[in-house]
């Protein structure tokens, strides 16, 4: 069985809740009627039926048949097997709807059962008009009452679960049993009665004492009972014991830290070796060019090619090495400002000139609009994507390459569409991977990294980039940036 794990019930009436929750809590006697409840109760009762004090809990889930016989074999099977499966209906002004009914017994200090604590919770995906649902023993939850001191009156299997206190040993006693020296020491227990006197209801999670004195992680609801006349007579408590989860939630939380930690060792040693590796490879070029200088009048033509192809070589590190470096320095701290996509893109036009008059290439733009960025991250965004599509043009065609943007409500949509060489689908997910290459450097030169930059920088901006494409047809790059 199971329900909200949170509760926020209403103060200025206390018989209603302050928001429209998902569950109601009814305090049954040993005989199966309703003594008192917490929350919204309107939108559970059947039609014609306006009052619950009294009311037969077959009669409040609107059970087809509601006799004192039904009634007891009902109680009957809770109390012997723990469950009972029963065929629910609930009509209200509203409409039908299917709900779970979770039973949990209460017991005393002698372990009689003195009545039932029932919750009555939506069930999800099921028939609207009828379900046969089961009404079951309550486990994974301790429920159970307070007197207005904060005494325990009666106790259910869940709380003696998770707490380890059977009802002789913890009824008559007062609940800050159950929290640590420190809280009781602060005050906490009486605290959370008077805020749930004097609000409706009290919530609060952290480490809670088991009669062992070892510490579970739990959530507690402390929620006000009152009579038919608005009175203060006693407390409701809900406990679940989220420890399994808190304890994952911490080495979640670990592993994230040592992420982010090796993460930032290996971007600074990339770094560090990027940079330091540059100063070699421009060593290369200038000796390979004193010593083609020195030995000029002794080379022969293969050996000038050789040369060539050292420096060339050489040349492309180093151009790898700015590349990577530019992208490493990707961390989007410094602030944002106001960018102007059509002035970005036309400077990036400009600064692409010779090659869109090589290729007499036609570039079109849909007006662009205004957004809050990065303006350097965002310039080299449509360079790598136009210098992308400028350089996988088909040979026999002229590119044609068009920019559109579409006010899409949270975010803009980008496409920037080319009539290339396109991307064949197995290489959609490949081509954001750093330095991956889907041609030989003797067909199509680059360093593998504009991609990747690209989506470092969409990513910065709160956005998504993927590729479309009719191969070998041109491509579509879409990508996403927040207003």
């Amino acid at each position: 069985m199971h329900f909200e794990e949170s509760y926020t019930l209403k103060h200025d009436n206390p018989q209603k809740s302050a928001k429209t929750l998902d569950y109601t809590l009814f305090f049954l006697d040993s005989s199966g009627f309703v003594i008192s409840y917490n929350g919204e109760i309107e939108k559970f009762l059947p039609e014609g039926i306006d009052k619950v004090h009294g009311l037969s809990f077959l009669e409040l889930i609107g059970a087809e048949d509601t006799s004192a016989e039904m009634r007891e074999q009902v109680i009957r099977e809770l109390i012997v097997n723990g469950r009972s499966r029963r065929r629910i209906h609930l009509n209200n002004d509203q409409g039908a709807g299917a709900y779970s009914v979770g039973i949990a017994t209460l017991r005393d200090g002698e372990e009689h059962i003195c009545g039932f604590a029932m919750l009555i919770v939506p069930s999800v995906n099921m028939d609207d008009t009828v379900v046969v649902d089961m009404i079951s023993e309550i486990k994974d939850y301790a429920i159970f009452r307070l007197n207005t001191e904060g005494n325990v009156e009666n106790w259910n299997r869940g709380a003696e679960r998770i707490k380890g206190y059977y009802a002789d040993e913890i009824v008559g006693k007062n609940f800050s049993l159950f929290y640590t020296e420190e809280d009781r020491i602060a005050g906490m227990p009486s605290a959370l009665l008077e805020r749930a006197r004097s609000k409706g209801s009290a919530n609060t999670t952290g480490w809670r004492v088991r009669k062992d004195g070892g510490r579970f992680w739990g959530t507690v609801t402390i929620t006000a009972i009152h009579d038919r006349e608005g009175l203060v007579i006693g407390f409701s408590k809900v406990t679940r014991d989220l420890t399994d989860e808190h304890n994952a939630e911490i080495s979640l939380s670990e592993l994230h830290r040592q992420l982010i930690i090796k993460t930032h060792d290996v971007e600074q040693f990339t770094f560090a070796a990027s940079h330091d590796l540059l100063s070699p490879a421009h060593s290369i070029i200038s000796v390979s060019g004193l010593l083609r200088e020195t030995l000029q009048e002794k080379l022969r033509d293969e050996d000038l090619y050789l040369f060539q192809a050292i420096e060339d070589s050489a040349g492309r590190i180093i151009q790898m090495l700015k590349t990577l470096l530019d992208h490493l320095k990707l961390d989007g701290n410094s602030a944002k400002e106001s960018c102007n996509l059509t002035e970005i893109v036309d400077h990036v036009k400009m600064d692409l000139r010779v090659q869109i008059l090589d290729t007499k290439a036609v570039i079109t733009c849909s007006d662009l609009p205004v957004v809050n960025g990065h303006a350097t991250f965002l310039y080299q965004l449509f360079q790598n994507l136009l210098s992308n599509a400028l350089k996988f043009r088909r040979e026999e065609s002229i590119p044609e390459i068009q920019i559109e943007a579409n006010d899409e409500g949270e975010h803009w949509l980008f496409r920037v569409i080319d009539n290339g060489i396109g991307i064949a689908d197995k290489d959609r997910e490949r081509i954001f991977t750093l330095f991956q290459r889907l041609h030989s450097e003797e067909v199509y030169t680059g360093s593998g990294i504009g991609l990747t930059t690209s989506q470092k920088i969409v990513e910065l901006h709160g956005g998504e980039i993927w590729v479309e494409s009719k191969f070998p047809e041109g491509s579509i790059i879409l990508f996403t940036l927040s207003k």
